[in-house]
């Protein structure tokens, strides 16, 4: 029997608080594991999210903080995507497995420890997405804000028993890797070597996500998805606001 790696979940913040602590409190009562690192990057956070962070630290050992910083505005996905690139350089030194969270998300029981039995080095394992946007590969559902005050609960554990399964579909069931590729995932440290890092900017209509999975894909990797690990994610409105020269994460 294969034992599951220890991994690194990266996480970025400014100023969204109660996104924050609502996912932050949903990443450990239901990751099914103990056996990982909680990487968050913070750009320009308030001080209650400072607070926060401080004070999680010291409860939790497994929290590393990294913090990013601008001297000029060079726009929201720049910075994101330089935080998400600073967030997988710190998980990496750590394990060699690291996969990406947002603070709009909840993450049902067992999210990541349905991830993790999948880890493969070629493979880049998917959790079954809810959210609602619209799209091929994902299950469209409208669940509210994730905070405490706003979230419907009930609604969500509804779908987590009629989406919950044991299984793992590949990208050929699914209809090709970008029918698979769906977040949280988990990815290999030589996968980041060789297809990372995010570029900085949106190209010809294309995301910098986009264009790092695509390199995965054109590098032999394949895409896989765990029917036992199901998530929300809300797709929250980013809003700018320039704070001496620099832009925070925050949310509408």
């Amino acid at each position: 029997m294969t034992t599951a790696p220890r991994v690194s979940i990266v996480q970025c913040v400014s100023k969204a608080y109660d996104m924050m602590k609502f996912a932050t409190d949903a990443i450990y009562d239901n990751a099914g594991t103990d056996d990982f690192d909680y990487v968050v990057v913070t750009w320009a956070p308030t001080d209650k999210i400072k607070d926060y962070l401080t004070d999680l630290r010291k409860e939790r050992p497994n929290v590393h903080l990294v913090d990013h910083y601008t001297d000029h505005s060079v726009g929201f996905v720049p910075n994101l995507r330089a935080m998400m690139n600073e967030g997988f350089d710190k998980g990496f030194e750590l394990n060699e497995y690291a996969g990406l969270v947002n603070t709009d998300m909840y993450f049902g029981k067992g999210w990541l420890s349905g991830l993790v039995k999948h880890a493969r080095p070629k493979e880049i394992v998917n959790s079954v997405h809810i959210t609602r946007i619209t799209g091929p590969h994902v299950v469209t559902a409208d669940l509210g804000l994730p905070t405490y005050a706003t979230f419907n609960m009930d609604r969500f554990n509804e779908l987590y028993e009629e989406l919950y399964a044991d299984r793992i579909e590949t990208e050929t069931e699914r209809g090709g890797w970008l029918a698979t590729n769906t977040m949280p995932y988990m990815i290999h440290r030589d996968v980041w070597a060789a297809c990372g890092p995010w570029e900085l900017n949106i190209t010809n209509g294309q995301t910098p996500d986009r264009r790092f999975f695509q390199r995965c894909h054109e590098a032999g990797n394949t895409f896989t998805m765990s029917h036992s690990s199901v998530v929300y994610h809300h797709e929250a409105v980013e809003r700018k606001e320039p704070s001496e020269h620099r832009e925070g994460l925050s949310y509408e």
